[in-house]
This record gives structure tokens, sequence and C-alpha cells, in this order.
């Protein structure tokens, strides 16, 4: 029912093999943005330049994308839903 480490391993590969035209790709990135993106945080981050961050994020989303059998409009519109949804709910 939920991600695994087969499948994070699986998406850093996909994208470290089609992002291989990039020069700075960093698996090592990658695993930090994707983990970051599912709330998962290190105790101690290590210290990343924005640039770099935002670099490897653009990667990893085109190559989701890339690989998604749904469309960037649906994921757009379940991100934009998921959003609304959470303002309507009041915290304790």
């Amino acid at each position: 029912g939920g991600l695994d480490g087969d499948d994070v391993a699986a998406v850093v590969e996909a994208c470290t093999r089609g992002s291989a035209w990039c020069p700075d790709l960093d698996p090592e990135v990658l695993v930090v943005v994707l983990a970051g993106a599912l709330g998962i945080h290190e105790d101690e981050p290590r210290p990343l330049a924005a640039l770099v961050v935002a670099r490897h994020a653009a990667l990893l989303a085109a190559t989701l994308l890339a690989t998604s059998a749904r469309g960037l409009d649906a994921h757009l519109d379940a991100a934009l839903a998921e959003l609304a949804r959470a303002e309507t709910v009041e915290m304790p």
C-alpha cells in the first residue's frame, strides 16, 4: 500500500539514466529531493544550494511525468484538489 526502498531506487535510477546528459547530476541529491517531497527529513540535512535542489527537483519531476500513465493535467488537478481539501480542514 505505499512506497518502499525499491520504488525509490527505481525512480532515482530512471532519473539518473534519463538525465545522463546533465553533468552535475548527483543521485544522492535526487534521494534528498525525493525524501523531502515525501516528508522524510534527515536529522542533520546535507547543506545544498537552492539551485542544485531546484535543478534536481525539475529533473525528478520530468522523469516522473514521463513515466506516469496520467498526464500533467491529472497530476495538477489532484494536487490542487488536495490543497483545497487541506485548506478546509480545521486544526484542533
